[in-house]
């Protein structure tokens, strides 16, 4: 897991809302994460990746990997002794496999992602009116599409994960909240069948975003 990018990150989003004083961040209606709160977030930094671990026909050797998180879309809300995860996207870049004997035309992957599919309960680790990290444990949908001779886009079957702790965090500063998801799938992770496994990924993503009073 990427725990140094992840400390250094809440380090510095840290050091902002010490810098520009996190009752300012009341005033322009960011809510305390120390209360219920709806938190979102949206995009993608360049530090988000997956590394992984890929094995198949047309990877015979196998491969460590990192494969950038092109995009992110990140949900999830408190109340006043409960936490859930309602929303977890991660957009991957595309993926171009070279042709092997097994696969004479090679793989062209389009349009991946990983998602989880249901709202999820999750534990509050963590707890303050600028900082909140909650852990879901849940497995991860794996998308994708892969183009045909004819350049049309073939969807994939989805595959699942084996089911993973990921802890999702939130910091709030002056003019947002800034957003991390962190884990670690082990085992198999996901795979295209006769094609290719992927094991012992490795997920780490950042975004940023706002919280809102959840009144509800």
């Amino acid at each position: 897991m990427k725990r140094s990018k992840l400390i250094l990150s809440a380090l510095l989003v840290a050091g902002a809302a010490v810098a520009t004083g996190c009752t300012r961040a009341n005033e322009l209606g960011l809510a305390p994460l120390d209360q219920p709160a709806i938190v979102k977030a949206n995009g993608a930094q360049r530090t988000s990746e997956v590394t992984m671990y890929r094995m198949g026909s047309i990877d015979p050797q196998g491969t460590l990997i990192t494969m950038q998180v092109t995009d992110a879309s990140v949900f999830f809300s408190t109340t006043a002794d409960k936490a859930s995860v309602e929303e977890l996207v991660f957009h991957l870049a595309d993926t171009n496999m070279a042709p092997t004997s097994a696969v004479p035309q090679g793989v062209n992957l389009r349009n991946q992602e990983l998602r989880i599919t249901q709202t999820t309960s999750a534990s509050m680790e963590e707890r303050t009116p600028d900082a909140l990290t909650a852990r879901v444990h849940t497995a991860l949908q794996y998308r994708a599409a892969m183009i045909l001779d004819d350049g049309s886009l073939y969807q994939l079957g989805n595959t699942m994960t084996e089911p993973v702790d990921l802890d999702v965090r939130a910091t709030r500063y002056f003019g947002g909240v800034h957003v991390t998801v962190d884990g670690a799938p082990q085992g198999q992770c996901w795979s295209i069948p006769g094609v290719i496994e992927i094991s012992n990924c490795s997920l780490y993503v950042e975004t940023d975003g706002d919280a809102t009073s959840n009144n509800d």
